[in-house]
């Protein structure tokens, strides 16, 4: 009663606590730091004002619940930590490197003033006395590398580091730890990314449980192609970039993503139907950058097979004061072993941020110039158990003059208001995109030799138009409730306009010829507009110790009208023009429910369980064919139930889930008189287990391991073969592996020598529908050495060592045709932190 009638007393004195650059205000529950007002829920206030009047001493997590929240008995130690680590993601400029609210492992939390020893705060007033760790202090996470990478990473100290805890944009629209999120989540931070000398999504996300990568694919060998829960589909899932969507309103465009001055990538299996619900249907992932201006600057440069290299810089601007500002710009030359195959990217992306009175005002300049030199799939033969011998594994089928070239622009302004009783987010994201396309396909019933044409191919313009707004306000209206509400559009207007044309090609790709060398048949152009419209609400309810309930809901009015045109070169042929419109009004939402088993220090043991409901309006993916109408929209409904937990003092890290999933008109390739087009695929169900763990042996040892088991199959689906109509109800789906499995190991002391291996296997996968053709399972392994200095680091990495070359997607365009897995690739690498 004492200490609940001090908690009291401390809001009703109206007064301002003074902790270095940090003033707290209980009364009015904000916090300001170097000229920034944050909002703060009636829990933060309190804990923050609680450590502020006991600056630099370690305080549990018990003596916190009982100093901070007057003993509450719905109040459990976990809340502690979730509670810290939304401080530190407001007060922080980095919150995975905090320098004011510090943790000591075994003990508890600490204010640390920046000067030496810690300032006492600027209050009178008697700071509580510790007597005995209760309990460690220490996030539960389900990543890790930060304890063993400190010193690459550059700024964070080995008893400071904690792995990411919170998830902020892909399982909700809350920050919550990570620990306690009730649905299947992987966040693979910055230090993580380092060890692995990941360069692209497939090796960041090698040991991420149930996503397989597949490199390159109809984007170009830039681009990749995600499965999530069996499903390889080119829109099926969100691209985010600092929770920005990117690709719109139509198709992720991966070909566009580096991974330079990368903070951290949280992939999230299965839909997030809420605040993203029209457009995030099978997984979710969020590339986040480190904040502007955030400490310490970073360049590499590396030189690889084929003549591959690579240079980048990050750096901040300004790092104190009201304007933080940092770049971040780096340039790419990819090549690869088949011939006429490769990428040139050159990126550069400003950051800044602005305090204002009430909030930060933050503004993202992004520009990206690529030149893509397709690869050809391998073509499957009508009736052939296997990709036809003909057309040789080092082989390029495209016109001589081949290209996907995309220039993009991005401009992402953003505030955050601090209100008195909720905090007020806004983005608003405008982005261009210009295509120049030109490719062909041999064609899989003709792998001929005699000069008369065999493949088909287009030289196309597209231009988009992307705009991204979101608003909603967070708040808590109690102590053990969290609501964000709000409102988000999403605009997209697509052309495209194509010269489509036959061509000869030996199947060995010998003496391609030119795109200008051959007739034009016919143009085809379109024009597609989108608009997505949403309203939303999430809330996240501690109704009891130990349980955590989310629930939320969006409305969504999704409006889409196409037009497009056909003008054969033939004077015999008619021009055609047609359109369609579409409108979809309906609800998604979501339910799910967590629960702490157990608790002791810093482990623990989650159970959770979650249902989604969403839908997806099938994307147009801009192909040279004539298509007047829209397809249905896509939808699911999933089912997913977990564990989750930690062991060994937080230094073992495990996770185990079950999910169902049905779906309807999934989006699958088809052709289109000759041409690659679309169509809806009728009725799929995904189910299946996954299971990942993380064992930090010791400082400088730590163990990764996933499996999954992925049975997707047709429920129902009636597909055009040669023979005639099939029903594939019950068949796989294609290039669909029944179990993915990873496993790797890490040598990574602060200095000295440096390793790590890391080996992945893919089952085996049916070509197509009828699952007629299987293609066997392969193992690829990877691995890197290297030495580590105080500031610089020499690395020489191999990715598939074993030189596996199994096909890894369909082709969306090229008709029974299959991209194969790129050749063996060495690379060597200097990077520099300061």
């Amino acid at each position: 009663a004492v200490l609940r009638r001090r908690q009291a007393e401390r809001r009703s004195g109206g007064r301002v606590v003074e902790v270095g650059p940090l003033l707290v205000e209980p009364s009015r529950r904000s916090a300001r730091i170097e000229g920034r007002r944050h909002f703060l829920s009636p829990r933060e206030a309190d804990l923050l004002e609680y450590l502020a009047l006991n600056v630099g001493v370690v305080l549990s997590r018990r003596q916190i619940i009982e100093g901070a929240w007057g003993g509450d008995p719905t109040a459990t130690p976990e809340a502690v930590t979730m509670c810290v680590h939304r401080l530190r993601l407001k007060l922080e400029a980095d919150p995975n490197s905090p320098r004011l609210l510090r943790t000591r492992r075994g003990d508890g939390y600490v204010l640390q003033s920046p000067a030496a020893g810690g300032t006492p705060a600027r209050v009178a007033s008697t700071p509580a006395t510790p007597t005995s760790a209760l309990d460690s202090p220490s996030l539960s996470h389900r990543s890790g590398f930060d304890a063993m990478t400190s010193a690459q990473a550059g700024t964070q100290t080995q008893a400071d580091a904690i792995a990411l805890g919170s998830v902020e944009v892909t399982a909700t629209p809350l920050p919550e730890h990570l620990g306690n999120v009730p649905q299947s989540i992987d966040v693979i931070t910055h230090a993580q990314l380092i060890a692995l000398g990941a360069k692209d999504l497939r090796s960041a996300l090698v040991l991420a449980a149930g996503v397989d990568i597949a490199p390159g694919g109809d984007g170009g060998p830039a681009s990749a192609i995600p499965e999530f829960q069996g499903l390889r589909e080119f829109d099926a899932f969100l691209l985010l970039v600092d929770g920005v969507p990117v690709g719109g309103a139509f198709n992720p465009d991966l070909a566009s993503i580096d991974l330079n001055d990368v903070d951290r990538i949280e992939v999230i299996r299965g839909s997030a139907p809420v605040k993203y619900g029209a457009t995030s249907f099978v997984g979710v992932i969020n590339i986040i950058h480190r904040k502007a201006g955030a400490p310490g600057a970073t360049a590499s440069a590396s030189y690889g097979s084929y003549g591959s290299s690579s240079a980048s810089v990050a750096t901040p601007i300004t790092s104190n004061g009201p304007v933080r500002q940092s770049v971040a710009a780096d340039v790419t030359q990819q090549n690869f072993s088949d011939p006429r195959t490769g990428y040139s990217r050159s990126h550069i992306l400003y950051r800044s941020a602005v305090n204002t009175d009430s909030g930060e005002f933050r503004l993202d300049l992004d520009g990206m110039l690529l030149n893509q030199k397709p690869a050809s799939p391998r073509p499957l033969p009508d009736g052939a158990n296997a990709i036809s011998t003909l057309v040789p594994t080092y082989t390029n089928n495209n016109p001589s003059d081949a290209k996907l070239n995309e220039d993009r622009v991005s401009l992402v302004t953003a505030y955050d208001s601090n209100l008195k009783w909720a905090e007020w987010s806004t983005t608003l994201a405008n982005t261009f995109t210009h295509n120049r396309n030109i490719r062909g396909f041999i064609r899989s019933d003709q792998l001929t030799d005699n000069g008369t044409p065999n493949a088909d191919g287009f030289n196309q313009s597209q231009d988009h138009t992307d705009i991204y707004f979101d608003s909603h306000l967070t708040f808590s209206p109690r102590d053990n409730l969290e609501v964000v509400a709000g409102f988000s559009y999403l605009y997209g207007s697509g052309q495209e306009q194509s010269a489509n044309f036959q061509y000869f090609i030996a199947p060995n790709g010998a003496n391609p010829p030119p795109s200008t060398s051959v007739p034009v048949d016919e143009y085809t152009g379109m024009q597609d507009t989108r608009r997505f419209l949403g309203l939303y609400l999430q809330t996240d309810w501690t109704f009891a110790p130990r349980w955590d309930f989310n629930f939320g809901l969006q409305f969504n009015h999704d409006v889409e009208s196409l037009s497009a045109t056909l003008f054969p070169t033939d004077p015999n042929l008619t021009p055609q023009a047609g359109g369609d419109q579409r409108s979809d009004t309906r609800f998604s939402g979501m339910t799910a429910l967590s629960y702490t088993a157990w608790q002791q220090g810093a482990d623990d043991f989650v159970i959770y369980g979650n249902y989604r409901n969403t839908f997806k309006p099938a994307a147009n993916d801009f192909g040279p064919e004539y298509t007047p109408s829209i397809l249905q929209p896509e939808t699911a409904q999933a089912y997913e139930l977990g564990l989750k937990g930690t062991l060994l003092h937080n230094r073992f890290n495990w996770e185990t889930s079950a999910f169902l999933t049905n779906m309807n008109n999934t989006v699958i390739s088809t052709d289109v008189n000759g041409l690659p087009g679309t169509a809806n695929g009728g009725q799929n169900r995904f189910k299946g287990i996954e299971l990942s763990a993380d064992w930090r042996l010791t400082r400088a040892w730590r163990w990764q391991v996933a499996y999954s088991y992925h049975d997707a199959t047709y429920r129902s689906f009636i597909n055009q073969t040669p023979a005639g109509l099939v029903q594939d109800a019950g068949n796989r789906l294609e290039m669909s592996p029944l179990d993915l499995f990873s496993t790797g190991i890490f040598y990574l002391p602060e200095r000295g020598w440096i390793g790590s291996v890391v080996v992945r296997y893919v089952g085996s996968r049916y070509f197509d529908p009828e699952n007629t053709v299987l293609t066997p399972a392969f193992i690829t392994y990877d691995a890197g050495i290297g030495y580590r200095f105080d500031t610089w680091t020499l690395r020489l990495d191999g990715r598939n060592l074993n030189d596996q070359r199994p096909p890894v997607s369909n082709s969306e365009l090229g008709n029974s045709q299959s991209y194969i897995l790129p050749a063996r690739f060495i690379e060597l690498s200097a990077s520099l932190q300061i």
